[in-house]
This record gives C-alpha cells, structure tokens and sequence, in this order.
C-alpha cells in the first residue's frame, strides 16, 4: 500500500475513533440536558398548577358558592385529577399529572405505590422543594417521575379541618381528609413522563447532532489530508522521483527544494549526495576512457606494423576514446631545432598550421611543455593551461578550442628521444598521477612497438635479427603491465608473459597446458568457443569478464583480443586487471573526505563532525570551541624554496598540530595555509591550554633539505554557544577573529568579541555601498598639478568616491577594500576611460593640450590577460593622444613575472604611452629587474621626502634614486612636497620634478582647470 493511501486511512481511522467518542459524549449530554430541561419543565407545571390552584380555591371560596354536589367539582383539588385524565386528548407526549394524597377524599387523588414512597420522603425531608426519581409501572413501563409537596394552609381547613366544621354536602359525604393541621403535609403533585419519550426526543436531537458532525469531520479529514499531501507524500513523491531518476542513470537529476523543515534537508542531502555520484562517475568515466584508450592502443601496437599507420591510429585513439581534444606527435628537425607534426587528431588539428614549437631553449617559443620535455626526457604537464607562464605564447590560439590541460610525453626509440606526444584536454586537473602514469606507459609502449618495428623490419635481413627483433617483442610482452596471451584457434593457451603469471598465481607451465575456459570465472567451454568464433569473423573484441586465480580468488579484469589470419591464425589477447580501477575508485571516495597532501580531515568531513558535536552539545550543555589557525605569510615560504617545500612543511606541521589534540577533538586543512581545529569540552582552561600548545607547536622550525622554515600563525577563536549555535555561525565567528587577529599584527590569537562583529558588519556595509557606488558611477577625478622645472607639465589623477550619505569617503578606506573585492577592475575602467576622455577634451585648447596625465594602474588590473588590449582599446574609443597618458606602476606588481610585464609594458611603450615607476625605494627595489624595465620615470615616496632635510638617510635615498634615475636615462620626479626647504634640497640633488601641496592640493576638474590657466597667464 502507497504511503498516500495508508495517510488517507490513518487520518481517516483516528478521525473516526475521536468522532465515535465525541458522539456517544455528545448523546450522552443530550440526555442530561433533556433531563435538565424535563426538571425545569417539571417546576414550570408545578408552579402553573399550583397558582392556579390557590387562586382558583381562593376565588371559588370569595364567590360564596355553597359547597355541596354540584359546585365542588370547581374546586381545583376535585378539578385536577379530571384535567388529567382529559389531557391525553390535547397532548400525545403521555404526560400524566395529579395531586394525590395518602388519605384523599376521592378514589382518583388516591396515591399509587411509588406516590406513597414520595409523600414518606417529604414527611422526612421537609425542606426539600421538589424529588426527582425514575420509576416503573406494573408492565414494567419506565417514567420520569417529579412530585413536589402540598402543605395545608389556612384556606385548606374550611373543608380539611374539623369534620363538624366542613360544609354538609362534603361532611354527609366524605368521611376521610379531615382534621388537618396548618403546615401539615396534606399530599404531593405528582408529574409522570414516559421515558420513551424522552428517548426519543434525545435521540432526535443526537441524529441531528450527529449529521452536522458527520459533516465536519469529513471537511476536517479532507483539509488533513491536504495538508499531509502537500507538505509531506508530495514532496516524497518528488524525491522518490528523483531516486529512480538516478537508478536509471540519470545523475543530473536533482530535488527542488525549498523551506527549511526535515523534507527538505532530505531533498539537500539527496542534491549533495546525488551531486557526489555524479562527480565520482565522471572521474571513472574518464578513467574508464584512458583505460579503453590504452587496451585499444595495445590492441593498434600488436595489430599494426606502419609507423604512420600505428601514430595515426593512437592519436585517433586518444581523442575518440580518451576524450583528449587533440593529439598530436611530432619530432625535432635537427637544423631548426623546430617541432614538425607527424600524426595529428581532433577538433583542432588547425591549430597546428602556423604554430611555432621549438627545442632550442634560447627561443622564445622553446620553453613550453614540448621543448621540455624533449631536452629532459621527462614527461611535463599543465593542469591550468592559462594561469602557467611557460604556456604564454600560444595561449591565445589555444583559448579559441577550449583547452585547459596538456601533457608532453616522450616517446623514446632504440633508447634515445624520438618522438614526442603531446595531448590537449579540455578540463582542468585531469593529469592527475594516476593519469600521468598510465599516458606514461602508452608512450613506452609505443616506443616499445617502434623498437618492434625496427626489428621487424631486420628481421627480413637475417635469421639472427629475426631471433632478436622477436626477443625484443618478446620484451614488450613481458614487460608490460597487462597480461598477455597467444592463444590457438581451439583455446590453448600458447605463450603467456611474466606480468599474467604473477597475476595468476600458476606457472608458466601450468598455464601452458590450460585451455582459457579453465581462467574464465562466468564462461563454459562452448561459452568462449562462441566468443572466438565472433572475434576471428570481426577481427578483434574487448569485453569484462573475471579470472579465477590458483588460490581460488576472482578478479576482475578486461580482455582485449586482435586476430589476423594472415598473421598465423592465431588470437592475441591482453588482460588488464580491474582491480587497479577499484583502487582508482576507493581513492576518489577518499579524495571527497580528506586533504590529499596531509591526509587530515577536509573542509566538508569536518562540518559534517562539527554539526554532530553541537547537536551533543545542545543535549548535554557543553561548551565547545572551533579554531581557526592561519599561516602567516606562507606564501614567502613557496616562493622562496618551492612549491615542493612548502608543500613537505604543510606536511610536518600537520602532525604537530594533531599531537595537540585529544581524541575526542578534530582537526582540517580547509584551505592551502589554513586548517580548522573543534575543541569538545571547552571550557576556558582547556582553550587556552590549547592555544599555548599551538602557538608552542609552530615555534621550533621544520628543517627540510638542509633549510631551518619557520613561521607564525594567527588565531581566530569562536566559542558555543556564545559566539554561535550553529557550525556555519560558528565558522564565521572563527574566521572574523582570524582576520581581525592578522589586522592586529598576526603571530597572536583573538576570541571572537561583538565588536568584531560590529567592525565586519560595517565592513559589509561598506563593501555594498561600494559596490553600488561603482554601478552608480559615484566617482569623480581630482587632479593633483605635476610641476618641472617651474613648468606645469600634467597632472595625476586621483579617484574620489561621494558618497550620498558620508559625503567624500577617504581612498585610504575604499581602495584597499577594492583591490580584495575586484572591485578595482572596473573602477581602474572607469578612471581610465575618463582620464582619456579629458585628455580628448584637452587636444582642442592650447592652455591644456600639452599636459600628460598619470594614471595609477592597480597590480589585479596590470596582470590581467588581456590590459594591454583594454588600454588600446580605451585610447582607440575615446581619440585620446597615448603621448599624454603615462600609467603609475607599484614596485610591488613588477616581480612576479618580470617577462610577462616587460613584455605589456614594451607592447604600449611601442604605441607612445609612458611609465612612471611609483613609491621607488619603498618595495623590492632590484637593478636586476629595473634594468629590464622600459620606464620613462622614477618617482621619490614622499615617505623619504618628509623628512628630508633634515634626516641624513632619507636624504642619501634621494640622491641615490637622482643618481640611478640619470645613469638610466630617466626623469624624476619627488611627491609630497610640502615646503620650499624640500623643494629646494631636491633641486640641489638634481630632482627638478615636484608634487605635492607647495604647488596644489587635488583639485576637482573645474578648480584644476582655473589653476592651469592661471599659471598660463602671463601675470604667472
């Protein structure tokens, strides 16, 4: 039964068992109100009956009537029981009523039994107004019986007093109901109803009752069922969905999912796991391509015997079955040293024509993955194609095919470099080691098969090259990877290699007597006849099957067979096994879990751990702490001994840092110098015990080859549930007093405080307002007047953001928090668009058309790919004149890749615009690079300019960069000159160019423009 349906009946059977109970309460309450209104009826009539009984007896007695035969029957006493007996006629409820008496006058007010019982139960009960009881008749008939006393009164005695005192029509007739007292008990009213009757008015109203409540409770079942089937079957309808989805192999199938209740956490953790399936299967789909790509080229090196032929056919087999985008293999000419393609395949075969690949490593076009590969012998490879320098010349026309990895192999013949592979993909990262390896062993082989060639081409020669050409093919077989077997049209095996006798575990004579039915776990002997017989009709197949091992193990392996009958009628098979696939496929899962260069635990393992812990927290009210530890300034660490040792200190540090630990504490690498600690059972000593041994970890240095590599280390801590009661709260917390800690000063810790908090939300704040000030263009230019020789030559621009609300906010504030948003890539757009624009406005007006304009050029916005091509573009837009705009570069910005600036840096020199190197002195100051630099200027830090007449060594920088700047030809120019004591002193150093407030303040456009032509005017 589907879940919908046991819904419907659940909802339905507790509404029925609530309805039930509700109905017989409700039946029974509609009898106690029916009782109750019986007894108030009852009163009612008793109080009519009465009344009209006093009033009646008193009027007859005011009428002087004379008591006797005739007139009695108006007394109301005698009246009554006739009343009775004629109401039946006027009511059919069987409603019976008298006043009745244990010692009447008239046989019809005489008491029955159980009237007997009530007028006992006044005479013991004087005070009580009225009895209630259920009573019986003799056919056993139940009634509802109310009777309430009659008390003798004054009026009463002239026909109940004395005998001799009662009129003579009653004394001559009646000798009973005389001699009554006043306040004596005389007799009761007596007020029956069937019970029937009653019952049936009960039951009237319960059918009404119950119709009105049938009918709530379906609509209430109806609205539950709803309710149940939106929120709940419906969306598990959904997800259910969606598993059959990825049954069927549909892995992009994914939950909708919105709300934050427990179905939709399930359709998120359905999305991730589906999104984990997905990525594992598309790295065993590749890996499945490279080994089919392998069996096929084994299958090619066995079946073809043309060198062209065999590299066509790998290149092909590369791209059709390995998924590379194109393959090629070429060889150097020993005169141009230049690579020459021999065998191409793929979609950018063209890419080739024209292309220039050398070996020589003095050109410019010979130290890529190629010319590397060819002059070492070793395999090289580039993981992200656009971000390796050595990649730089051919970028460009590699960026149109959609390339992102490539590989060099070498393929080697008769021992010596031969050829060269070289393999483009279009993901990034797929040259893992796995990968790496395996391509590597497709190169040897193929070398393996040219060296076959080779041989097999002596062979026609002589006997004894026949001997050795087949010893070397016998040393491909034997020492490939895979096994391998020659096999006789009826199934025995004939020769097999070393790599499948040590796969299965027999001899080599053992398996020299097997036919192959005896290896195959799942196929009979008629099984693999039929298979030969379609291999040797199509000439080659491969398929999965499993071998049965000597000690009985089974294990999977791939088959790939080749049959030619002209080549003796004989079948080749290679058996690679599968298990290398698993194993593939057991480090990809670990891949998903932990950090592949310190095998600790990764970011995703660790808020998986974290979350468990604060739910155990919340159970048991324990206090926890997560700690997030960065390295300070870890990247000096790479660029000054390599990549590889800092990699090997990651390494070490990370077993120091586990030795601080309990066990019951856990510890990542979330990043590449930044790891995360969750301390249970932190309360303060423990924190701060682990802190001191953290800080007391890091402080001895880690000595690797021969180098002593220390570091600092700051850190963020964050407490539950003060700081935070969930992870991603938590983290956040840690991650905040991290920074604040490295704003600080770093090699220090911080307890996440509101204040931090605070400073980060404003820092938000900040962050969008300047983000909207750049879409709302909320900038303007200030322009600062450059003077030489008494001259105004230019001006720099400086950028200025008004801001609707703060007015002008400092660029001391804005600009550093641009350069780590991006921001600053089109805020460096927009101002260079607008110094060119007015540099076009300038050309027009003789008081302005000679004046350059500088430009700082942030260090993200000079390393973009493609600078060059927007500055010249921008110059092209806007008709700016190149001589006039001169771009300020930063020190710092220079280093990284010195080739790669000169080289933008030459290719705009070349269409006339100028550089001024900024801030000199202050950075990494180097004649190693600067030399190489084609700048036109140097510019003095105002830094050194402050103090310098009266500071000996700022004022030696000075005349040192004066110096430098006129042995290489450059101008100077000195910034923040404020006095003419400075001015002057730099004058006589040989500094003519100045800036700063002696001369003007930045100015804004319309204030610059009036300070230009008045020192153009001859007054000036």
């Amino acid at each position: 039964m589907k879940l919908q349906a046991k819904i419907w009946l659940g909802s339905g059977a507790v509404i029925a068992m609530i309805m039930a109970v509700d109905l017989i309460y409700g039946y029974r309450a509609i009898q106690a109100d029916i009782r109750q209104q019986l007894d108030n009826d009852a009163r009612i009539v008793q109080a009519l009956l009465m009344s009209t009984r006093r009033v009646y007896h008193q009027q007859f007695l005011a009428s002087g009537l004379e008591v006797n035969e005739r007139t009695l029957g108006f007394l109301p006493a005698h009246a009554l029981a006739r009343i009775s007996d004629d109401f039946p006629n006027w009511l059919k409820t069987g409603l019976r009523f008298n006043n009745v008496s244990d010692r009447p006058r008239s046989p019809s007010n005489q008491a029955d039994a159980d009237e007997l019982v009530a007028i006992n139960w006044f005479r013991a009960n004087p005070e009580a107004p009225d009895r209630v009881s259920d009573i019986k008749d003799s056919a056993g008939n139940s009634y509802y019986h109310f009777t309430a006393p009659m008390w003798t009164e004054a009026y009463c005695l002239k026909c109940h007093g004395a005998q001799g005192d009662a009129p003579p029509s009653i004394r001559d007739t009646y000798s009973q109901a005389y001699g009554y007292q006043v306040g004596e008990l005389r007799g009761i009213l007596s007020v029956k109803v069937p019970m029937r009757e009653l019952q049936s008015h009960a039951m009237t109203r319960w059918l009404q009752m119950t119709g009105a409540r049938l009918l709530g409770y379906l609509v209430l079942l109806l609205l539950l069922g709803s309710l149940m089937q939106r929120l709940v079957t419906r969306r598990l309808a959904k997800l259910e969905a969606t598993a059959l989805a990825l049954q069927h192999g549909d892995l992009s199938a994914r939950v909708e999912v919105s709300g934050h209740d427990e179905v939709s956490q399930l359709g998120r953790g359905f999305n991730t796991m589906a999104q984990a399936m997905s990525a594992h299967n598309v790295e065993m789909g590749r890996l499945n391509h490279i080994y089919a790509a392998l069996s096929r080229t084994n299958q090619t090196i066995v079946s073809v015997h043309d060198e062209t032929e065999l590299l066509n056919r790998v290149c092909q087999i590369a791209v059709e079955h390995g998924q590379f985008g194109l393959a090629w293999v070429g060889r150097v000419n020993p005169q141009s040293q230049a690579f020459e393609v021999v065998s191409a395949f793929g979609s950018g075969v063209d890419f080739l024509q024209g292309i220039q690949i050398s070996a020589d490593a003095a050109s410019p076009y010979g130290n890529g993955l190629c010319g590397s590969a060819w002059r070492s012998g070793q395999a090289s490879v580039v993981n992200d194609y656009f971000t390796d320098p050595i990649t730089t010349p051919w970028q460009a026309a590699v960026r149109r095919f959609g390339w992102s990895s490539n590989a060099a192999f070498p393929v080697f013949r008769a021992g010596r470099i031969h050829l060269l592979l070289s393999l483009y993909h279009p993901d990034k990262a797929v040259f893992d080691t796995q990968m790496f390896n395996l391509l590597s062993e497709m190169a040897m082989d193929i070398g393996y098969a040219l060296d076959r060639m080779d041989l097999v081409g002596q062979q026609k020669l002589t006997l004894a090259t026949l001997r050795e050409s087949e010893a070397k093919y016998r040393t491909v077989i034997q020492t490939s990877q895979d096994g391998f077997w020659l096999v006789s049209r009826e199934g025995r095996l004939l020769e097999v290699n070393d790599a499948y006798v040590a796969f299965s575990g027999y001899s080599r004579q053992e398996l020299l007597h097997m036919h192959i039915a005896d290896l195959d776990a799942h196929a009979s002997v008629q099984d693999v006849t039929q298979r030969m017989e379609a291999i040797m009709a199509k000439g080659a197949d491969i398929f999965e099957t499993a071998h049965r091992t000597k000690s009985g193990d089974m294990k999977p392996v791939e088959v790939s067979t080749s049959f030619k009958a002209d080549q003796g009628g004989l079948l080749s098979v290679f058996v690679r096994d599968l298990t290398k696939r698993q194993e593939a496929e057991s480090r990809i899962q670990k891949l998903s879990y932990f950090d592949a260069l310190t095998g600790l635990a990764n970011r995703a393992q660790f808020i998986d751990h974290a979350r468990l812990e604060v739910q155990r927290s919340q159970d048991h009210g324990q206090a926890l702490a997560v700690i997030c530890l960065d390295l300070d300034h870890f990247g000096q660490i790479n660029d000054s001994f390599g990549h590889h040792a800092g990699d090997l200190f990651l390494v070490h540090l990370s077993e120091r840092l586990k030795s601080v630990l309990t066990a019951t504490d856990s510890l990542c690498r979330s990043g590449s110098d930044e790891f995360l600690f969750l301390i249970t059972h932190a309360d303060a000593p423990v924190v701060q015990g682990v802190i001191q041994r953290l800080l007391d970890a890091v402080t001895e240095p880690v000595r690797l080859e021969g180098h002593a590599i220390s570091t600092t280390i700051s850190l963020g801590i964050a407490r539950y549930p003060e700081d935070g009661v969930s992870v991603e709260d938590l983290l956040r917390a840690a991650d905040t007093a991290t920074h604040w800690t490295k704003k600080q000063g770093r090699n220090a810790y911080s307890f996440f405080t509101a204040e931090m908090r605070t400073a980060v939300t404003a820092h938000v704040k900040l962050e969008a307002d300047l983000r909207e000030a750049v879409s709302q263009h909320q900038f303007v230019l200030h322009y600062q007047a450059q003077i030489a020789q008494n001259k105004l030559t230019g001006a720099e621009v400086l950028v200025r953001w008004r801001h609707p609300q703060r007015g002008m906010v400092s660029p001391a504030e804005f600009i550093p928090l641009a350069e780590d948003n991006g921001l600053i890539l089109p805020l460096g757009s927009w101002v260079m668009e607008t110094a060119c624009l007015q540099l076009t406005r300038w050309a027009a007006q003789p008081a302005f058309a000679a004046l350059t304009l500088a430009v700082n050029v942030s260090a993200k916005q000079f390393h973009t790919p493609d600078f060059v091509e927007q500055v010249l573009q921008v110059l092209a837009r806007t008709d700016a004149n190149p001589a006039r705009l001169k771009l300020e570069l930063t020190e710092s910005m220079l280093v990284d890749d010195v080739e790669q600036v000169t080289l933008k840096m030459g290719r705009l020199k070349d269409k006339g615009v100028s550089f001024s190197l900024d801030d000199f002195g202050t950075g990494y100051s180097s004649l190693a690079y600067l030399k190489r630099l084609p700048l036109d200027q140097l510019k003095i830090d105002q830094g050194f300019v402050r103090n310098i007449a009266t500071d000996a060594n700022d004022a030696a920088i000075a005349k040192m960069v004066v110096a430098l700047a006129d042995s290489m030809g450059l101008s100077v120019i000195a910034e923040g000159v404020e006095s003419e004591e400075q001015r002057d002193f730099l004058a006589s150093v040989g500094c003519l160019g100045y800036q700063g407030y002696l001369f003007s303040r930045p100015l804004p456009l319309q204030e610059f423009e009036a300070f230009v032509r008045a020192m153009d005017s001859p007054a000036a």
